[in-house]
């Protein structure tokens, strides 16, 4: 989110390439999906078949509310 913090474009898109799962471990997905509404980032999803299901379907659900102007 770093990267979009400081940002003056008018619209700010982050493409999401995963499988869900958490790899790194720095940022939980919680506190990342928060950050993306805070800044209000608008993400697109592209998503395995494999991975871990439940962070892919939080995932899911962030890009879906961002695509209907929603802020959940």
């Amino acid at each position: 989110m770093n990267l979009f913090k400081n940002s003056q474009s008018k619209q700010k898109i982050a493409i999401l390439l995963t499988d869900g799962m958490d790899n790194i471990n720095n940022i939980p997905l919680d506190v990342a999906i928060n950050e993306a509404k805070k800044y209000n980032v608008k993400a697109v999803l592209v998503a395995s078949m494999y991975g871990n299901p439940a962070n892919l379907v939080e995932i899911e659900k962030f890009c879906k509310a961002n695509k209907k102007g929603k802020r959940n």
